[in-house]
Protein backbone atom coordinates (compact mmCIF):
# COMPACT_ATOMS: atom_id res chain seq x y z
CA UNK A 1 0.00 0.00 0.00
CA UNK A 2 1.20 3.69 -1.33
CA UNK A 3 -0.25 5.77 2.42
CA UNK A 4 -0.73 9.43 0.37
CA UNK A 5 -0.07 12.29 2.47
CA UNK A 6 -1.88 15.38 2.68
CA UNK A 7 -0.44 18.90 3.71
CA UNK A 8 -2.74 21.92 5.15
CA UNK A 9 -1.67 25.42 4.98
CA UNK A 10 -0.38 25.41 8.59
CA UNK A 11 2.14 23.37 7.56
CA UNK A 12 3.38 24.73 4.48
CA UNK A 13 3.43 27.77 6.46
CA UNK A 14 5.58 26.60 9.14
CA UNK A 15 8.25 25.21 6.63
CA UNK A 16 8.06 28.39 4.53
CA UNK A 17 8.46 30.34 7.88
CA UNK A 18 11.22 27.73 9.29
CA UNK A 19 9.00 27.76 12.41
CA UNK A 20 8.24 24.62 14.79
CA UNK A 21 7.73 21.31 12.68
CA UNK A 22 9.45 22.88 10.07
CA UNK A 23 12.06 19.97 10.22
CA UNK A 24 8.90 17.41 9.77
CA UNK A 25 7.61 18.93 7.07
CA UNK A 26 10.73 18.86 5.17
CA UNK A 27 11.39 14.99 5.89
CA UNK A 28 7.74 14.51 4.60
CA UNK A 29 8.60 16.36 1.75
CA UNK A 30 11.69 14.94 0.77
CA UNK A 31 10.38 11.15 1.37
CA UNK A 32 7.63 11.83 -1.19
CA UNK A 33 10.16 13.08 -3.34
CA UNK A 34 12.30 10.30 -2.56
CA UNK A 35 9.53 7.77 -3.21
CA UNK A 36 7.67 9.21 -6.07
CA UNK A 37 4.71 10.09 -4.19
CA UNK A 38 2.63 13.22 -5.01
CA UNK A 39 1.98 15.14 -1.73
CA UNK A 40 -1.68 16.15 -1.55
CA UNK A 41 -3.19 19.63 -0.41
CA UNK A 42 -6.53 21.06 -0.87
CA UNK A 43 -7.52 23.94 -3.14
CA UNK A 44 -8.80 26.44 0.08
CA UNK A 45 -5.17 25.59 1.37
CA UNK A 46 -3.20 27.05 -1.82
CA UNK A 47 -5.31 29.88 -1.62
CA UNK A 48 -4.16 30.29 2.42
CA UNK A 49 -0.47 29.84 1.37
CA UNK A 50 -1.03 31.99 -1.85
CA UNK A 51 -3.16 34.70 0.41
CA UNK A 52 -0.52 34.77 3.11
CA UNK A 53 2.70 35.21 0.59
CA UNK A 54 1.09 37.74 -1.29
CA UNK A 55 0.58 39.88 1.91
CA UNK A 56 3.70 39.15 3.74
CA UNK A 57 6.27 37.90 1.01
CA UNK A 58 5.16 39.46 -2.34
CA UNK A 59 8.83 38.89 -3.56
CA UNK A 60 8.49 35.43 -3.15
CA UNK A 61 5.26 35.44 -5.97
CA UNK A 62 6.90 38.05 -8.20
CA UNK A 63 9.56 35.41 -8.66
CA UNK A 64 7.23 32.83 -10.15
CA UNK A 65 4.64 35.19 -11.45
CA UNK A 66 5.42 38.18 -12.28
CA UNK A 67 4.67 41.60 -11.03
CA UNK A 68 3.09 41.57 -7.60
CA UNK A 69 -1.09 42.44 -7.88
CA UNK A 70 -0.32 45.28 -5.81
CA UNK A 71 1.90 46.47 -8.74
CA UNK A 72 -0.94 45.61 -11.25
CA UNK A 73 -2.33 48.56 -13.44
CA UNK A 74 -6.31 48.75 -13.79
CA UNK A 75 -8.78 50.54 -15.32
CA UNK A 76 -12.24 51.21 -14.46
CA UNK A 77 -15.07 50.33 -17.87
CA UNK A 78 -16.65 53.08 -19.06
CA UNK A 79 -19.66 53.61 -17.41
CA UNK A 80 -22.61 52.59 -19.67
CA UNK A 81 -24.98 54.96 -21.53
Amino acid sequence: MNPQRLLDSYAILAYLNREAGAEKVFRVMAEARDAHRPLLISEIDVGEVYYFLIRIRPSIISAVNGPSPQRWRTRRAAPHK
